[in-house]
């Protein structure tokens, strides 16, 4: 039995499966037909599903599939940024979020260094 987090609710994110087995195509497969029916036809035929808050990323890990056509769009939009747009976010967020840049306002440590 697998404990999802306490705020998971059906058909969240916290809730999604990922197949880490067998990759397993349905021909034909109705659109109106239930995940778990779905799920269950692919385990038979090697498919092992995994909730996927269990799973962890490895850094450098290849993948092999294909974005949908939104995470496409999305990684398209952020490749076209123009550099001051890229700049405003590193200065805005990232600094902040790896520790370089504090919340309350100080001078960044990036600015005080000197670049030879």
């Amino acid at each position: 039995m697998v404990n999802f987090p306490a705020d998971a609710v059906k058909d969240s994110a916290a809730t999604y499966c990922v197949n880490v087995g067998k990759r397993v195509k349905i021909p034909n497969s109705d659109e109106a037909q239930p995940n778990e029916e779905i799920m269950r036809h692919q385990s038979e035929r090697g498919a092992q599903w995994i909730p996927a808050c269990l799973l962890e990323i490895i850094p450098g890990q290849v993948i092999t599939t294909t974005l949908g056509p939104q995470h496409t769009g999305e990684m398209i939009k952020k490749a076209l940024r123009l550099p001051a747009g890229n700049y405003d976010l590193i200065e805005k967020e990232g600094l902040e979020i790896i520790g370089v840049k504090t919340q309350s306002g100080k001078e960044p440590l990036v600015s005080r260094l000197t670049i030879i």
